[in-house]
């Protein structure tokens, strides 16, 4: 029974989750069946070791029917029953959220108008419509709570029986239209942003009637925020040399990214930031700057917090663009002032990273050295970049056994640990054993003659534009550009 769809659901729950679990198939208004909550109780009663012994089958059939002999069947409906059971308390759970305030109204709307209660009616619509005018945030579930109240409206007008105008039907079908357009705009900002990146195909059958509809209403449809910006994130994904595209879509997001989740607002922010990057690895680097501009406007909006934290990831990406723009006074502040913002558990060897990657831009190398002594290299990833840093530094330095340490260390590295990845391995491979070559060019040039040095110049350049995948290519290219 341990392996049950049943307790693996269950053992998703918390002790609050899991007692209100409980006092729910007690409830005679959802259970009346005796037997399920005596299984019920008795699943809380092992909570949460779940992999005991206590929920074998035979166990649990012996403790519900002590005087009978065991029935496989008998056991598998009650489970059956009781999973049923879980799947209307977790809906029930979804139906108590705030999210779900609008079709409890409409459902209670729908009940009134069938019993005939107009006064009742009326107060209810009244007030939710009150309620649904207030609403701070317009994506296009705004719009479909809109139409579902207008067409209760309807409903109810037309039950009437009155021979005069009434808006409702008007406003349900527009409503509608905002709803629909806004969400397949959606659709096919993902469709292709997918299409690009995975290599996929979908069938957008009905994009072209619609972006051409709304390049005939354009008037009309840029009133609404949640058109407007899939429609601008649309365009800049399937016309990107149109750097005109960005620039409205940027405009519309710093307008209209409050009246939005914080979870979309950011998936938003993330097909311009997307676009920008694009745009820098095609050499186009006055993008960085528009790159930077958003990540300030992301920390500006608080869109980059989960739960009060900001990720690892994001930290150094933005730290990395700073210095990229030799914001040096602005990184620092951001790199002291969001320490406090990191997870607990990655505040240190994120801090010391990037502050040491603050230091290596400034060519303050021995501080950047001393920080990067501190990380805890358990993690792959830091101990990955740390060494990379250190690789650096120690070219420029000239610090042969140094560097040649490295190259071991990293080689014997890459070799044994199995969680780097087949990319990662890649990367940093290439980057490690590009660099040695280089460097052993850089030392032999003071007795090579000049031919030579650049027939292995020549040679490395060709190798290195070959196996394209590199950690820090950048560098690394201009490394051996110097040595020319």
């Amino acid at each position: 029974m341990q392996n049950a769809i049943l307790i693996q659901t269950l053992s998703t729950f918390s002790k609050r989750e899991l007692t209100r679990f409980c006092h729910f198939v007690h409830s005679p208004f959802f259970n009346k069946h005796r037997q399920l909550q005596n299984l019920t109780d008795y699943i809380a009663n092992v909570y949460p070791d779940f992999k005991s012994p206590k929920l074998a089958r035979s166990t649990v059939f012996k403790h519900l029917f002590p005087k009978e002999k065991y029935h496989e069947k008998k056991l598998n409906n009650l489970i059956s029953d009781l999973l049923k059971l879980l799947e209307t308390y977790l809906a029930q759970l979804a139906f108590e959220e705030e999210d779900a305030t609008i079709v409890k109204t409409t459902l209670l709307l729908a009940q009134l108008r069938e019993r005939g209660q107009e006064k009742h009616f009326m107060r209810s619509l009244k007030r939710s419509q009150q309620k649904q005018a207030k609403q701070v945030l317009q994506d296009r579930y705004y719009y479909y709570h809109n139409h579902l109240l207008a067409k209760e409206a309807d409903l109810f007008y037309a039950a009437q029986q009155k021979r005069q105008k009434d808006e409702n039907l008007q406003l349900k079908s527009d409503q509608l239209d905002v709803f629909y357009m806004a969400s397949k705009l959606r659709d096919y900002c993902e469709m292709v942003n997918r299409s690009n990146v995975l290599s996929v195909q979908y069938d957008m059958r009905l994009m072209p009637v619609i972006l051409n509809y709304l390049q005939t209403h354009l008037l009309t449809y840029e009133a609404y925020p949640s058109i407007s910006i899939y429609y601008q994130i649309l365009r800049t994904l399937t016309e990107p040399t149109v750097e005109e595209h960005y620039q409205k879509l940027i405009v519309v997001l710093a307008q209209n990214a409050h009246l939005f989740s914080v979870k979309e607002a950011y998936e938003m922010y993330a097909y311009a930031q997307n676009y920008c990057i694009k745009k820098i690895n095609q050499g186009n680097m006055d993008y960085m700057q528009a790159l930077f501009v958003l990540y300030q406007q992301l920390l500006t909006k608080n869109l980059l917090l989960d739960d009060g934290y900001l990720s690892e990831w994001h930290y150094k990406n933005i730290v990395t663009v700073g210095l990229r723009l030799n914001q040096y006074e602005w990184t620092e502040q951001f790199i002291n002032q969001y320490k406090e913002k990191l997870p607990p558990n990655k505040v240190e060897n994120a801090f010391h990273y990037n502050l040491a990657s603050l230091y290596y831009s400034q060519e303050q190398y021995g501080k950047a050295q001393q920080l990067l002594m501190t990380i805890d290299f358990t993690d792959m990833v830091y101990y990955l970049d740390s060494k990379s840093m250190l690789l650096k530094i120690y070219y420029d330095l000239n610090e042969s056994d140094a560097l040649y340490a490295l190259f071991d260390a990293v080689n014997i590295y890459l070799k044994r640990n199995k969680l780097v990845s087949k990319y990662q391995h890649t990367i940093y491979h290439n980057l490690f054993r590009f660099a040695k070559r280089a460097y052993k060019i850089k030392e032999s040039k003071a007795y090579n003659n000049k031919e030579k040095n650049e027939q292995k110049i020549n040679q490395l350049q060709q190798q290195m534009q070959t196996h394209q995948q590199i950690a820090n290519a950048n560098w690394l290219r201009q490394k051996v550009t110097e040595l020319k």
